[in-house]
């Protein structure tokens, strides 16, 4: 999790942080988000939906 949440704060795309833990899906990556951001251990970005 700490990978994952130094990319998100670190601005990296849906998509980059898809490919770096080489998950199948970009939705795997937003349910992570969504969970982390609950807890409060990382913060919704306005380009979180952006899929390149």
């Amino acid at each position: 999790m700490k990978k994952f949440r130094d990319m998100w704060r670190q601005g990296k795309s849906v998509e980059q942080i898809r490919k770096h833990f080489k998950r199948d899906s970009w939705q795997e990556v937003i349910i992570i988000a969504l969970d982390q951001i609950r807890w409060g251990y990382i913060k919704i970005r306005p380009d979180v939906l952006i899929v390149e």
